[in-house]
């Protein structure tokens, strides 16, 4: 069983392993990802995260169909960051 940290990093890679969605997240390197997000399986093969600002489950990944949302990763990462660093 993987930790949540662990699986939100294996998700991130799913989401992001094409290299030109990959730099979308360079805004970002100063923070670790899997630590700022948690994603977590609502539904079999289906990935969700809480939104910073309305506290709702997002929708980012579904497995079974290889595809996601990672507009959504970068919207809850530029929340983070405006709430925390700003």
């Amino acid at each position: 069983m993987s930790t949540p940290v662990e699986r939100t990093e294996k998700i991130i890679e799913q989401i992001f392993r094409n290299v030109t969605l990959q730099y979308s997240l360079t805004e970002f390197s100063d923070y670790k990802v899997s630590e700022t997000l948690t994603i977590f399986e609502k539904e079999k093969d289906r990935f969700y995260l809480k939104d910073l600002k309305s506290g709702n489950d997002k929708f980012v990944y579904d497995m079974s169909k290889q595809t996601g949302k990672p507009e959504e990763i970068v919207r809850q990462l530029w929340l983070h960051k405006l709430r925390h660093h700003y």
